[in-house]
């Protein structure tokens, strides 16, 4: 440690105990400052040997004293736990304090593709969205060493693009391969949780089988079929199906329950009955990720181009504002205007109690109760049913 005479850039190191943590300790005078150092200014760096494979946290906090003491440069510090040193030191309520995760696996041994959407539409933008997960041989996530890659590699023309979570009002981001090529994911996009993803797209309408390999081991392989169908060029419209439950309101706004799920239905193409080998694309923004998992993603997909045609969307929502939505395809040039018209027809879906929300005017409620009266003895129980249909 050091006393407050001494250096704070003197070299110094201390290693964790069993009973003890590894700890930097600084004793200063009355109002003394203790560090000057610009904020991000690195203090010290932490060496790490893991043992065992598994996951690890390492907790790093200040030990603070003297609640509110100003320094010789007139702040004030802060507001501060008890200062603990050595068998003592240990986290406290007002000690400040961040923690890492630390992943260690004996290497994948197994990768899973598992797509959102297996079908899309041709000269889309998104296309499918595809998760990858790579595992030991425990089924624990898995970490890529040093120079390890995951190689993603389409047949046909399919393209390949790496996307990142985005925030609440951004799309996560996205690198890729030429037309047709593989694209190598690293364990930037792995993380610690062992999973990334991938958008597909693909100009022309084909089926793609996209083929995932270990660098480091070739037998550690996945693969999936992704089929791409053909654009209409009518103008269609999608939109909650009328005499459902699961959604309220109207004008392109409308509510869910927290565990949501909507049938959308097909207007304005062909005639209901016939057959048609075109489909319209729709765009998923999936801004609160609780229809795919992954933040801000987005992925197109495809309805056949005949009347009453339908999809189901379904959403684990947690909390009472979390959203996605549903707007007109756009072309790999970002052109709506191609098939549906300059404007897209958007629908988003709010996550609230839809006990508290208008009930969908078009649905006839009924609340019915099993028995007419109940004779209970005192202190006894009776249970009967409710039924709400």
């Amino acid at each position: 440690s050091w006393d407050h005479d001494q250096s704070i850039s003197t070299a110094y190191s201390n290693t964790q105990t069993v009973t003890t943590p590894a700890q930097l300790n600084y004793t200063s005078s009355a109002k003394e400052t203790v560090w000057a150092g610009a904020a991000g200014a690195t203090m010290a760096t932490l060496s790490f040997t893991p043992t065992h494979v598994g996951t690890y946290v390492v907790t790093v906090w200040n030990e603070t004293a003297n609640p509110g003491l100003a320094g010789s440069n007139g702040n004030v510090i802060g507001t501060y736990g008890t200062a603990e040193a050595g068998a003592v030191a240990s986290l406290g309520g007002a000690d400040p304090f961040i923690t890492f995760t630390i992943v260690v696996s004996s290497g994948p041994s197994t990768i899973t593709l598992t797509p959102v959407n297996s079908t899309s539409v041709e000269d889309a933008t998104y296309g499918s969205l595809v998760k990858v997960q790579i595992k030991d041989a425990a089924g624990n996530a898995a970490a890529l060493g040093q120079g390890e890659s995951v190689s993603i590699d389409p047949t046909g023309t399919g393209t390949v693009y790496s996307r990142t979570a985005g925030g609440a009002t951004s799309l996560g981001s996205t690198t890729g391969a030429a037309a047709g090529a593989a694209w190598s994911l690293t364990s930037a996009e792995f993380g610690s949780t062992g999973t990334a993803w991938v958008n597909i797209t693909n100009l022309v309408a084909e089926t793609v089988t996209l083929v995932a390999s270990l660098s480091s081991n070739s037998s550690v392989t996945a693969s999936t079929a992704l089929v791409f169908k053909t654009k209409t060029t009518t103008a269609v419209t999608l939109d909650p199906q009328a005499d459902t439950t699961g959604w309220a309101g109207g004008s392109n706004a409308y509510t869910t329950p927290l565990a949501s799920s909507v049938t959308y239905v097909l207007a304005g193409g062909i005639s209901a009955g016939s057959t048609s080998t075109t489909f319209a694309g729709f765009t998923i923004d999936d801004v609160s990720g609780k229809v795919t998992g992954l933040v801000a993603s987005r992925h197109d997909v495809a309805v056949n181009a005949v009347n009453e045609s339908s999809i189901t969307v379904d959403a684990a929502f947690t909390v009472a504002g979390q959203t996605y939505i549903i707007s007109d395809v756009a072309d790999t040039g970002g052109n709506t205007s191609t098939a549906y018209g300059s404007t897209p027809s958007t629908i988003t879906a709010a996550a609230v109690n839809i006990s508290l929300a208008t009930i969908n005017e078009n649905i006839d409620d009924t609340v019915a109760v099993g028995l007419s009266s109940l004779r209970v003895n005192p202190a006894g129980t009776a249970s009967f049913k409710v039924t709400v249909s």
